[in-house]
């Protein structure tokens, strides 16, 4: 769902190599029907058309699987940075960490 000039790749890249990400381990587990036979049949095919990659993403919104990752990740980095005020570290550097968790993840303070 990147914008191919921030991410530095293509939109649907990872959907075209097959990366067995948690984006798609989700809405394969959610997905029935013919959604289902997309996700097992043509995630992962190297010659995916550009129609194809969008159903894929389709899929993702539909099963809410975008939706539970984003809530994943969010969580994740609430838990990252909850650990970072803890360490025995200065505060520059805790800041440092905490800006670091939040770039990672894509967020911004």
């Amino acid at each position: 769902f990147g914008d191919p000039a921030v991410t530095g790749k293509p939109s649907g890249d990872d959907i075209r190599e097959g990366k067995p990400t948690l984006l798609y381990a989700v809405a394969r587990n959610q997905a029935t029907g013919a959604a289902s036979h997309l996700m097992s049949d043509r995630f992962g095919a190297p010659d995916l058309s550009d129609v194809e990659v969008a159903a894929i993403q389709t899929v993702f919104e539909d099963t809410g699987a975008r939706a539970e990752v984003e809530v994943t990740i969010d969580a994740l980095v609430a838990e990252a940075l909850a650990a970072v005020e803890h360490l025995p570290i200065d505060q520059e550097a805790s800041a440092a960490l905490g800006a670091l968790a939040l770039f990672v993840a894509g967020r911004t303070s």
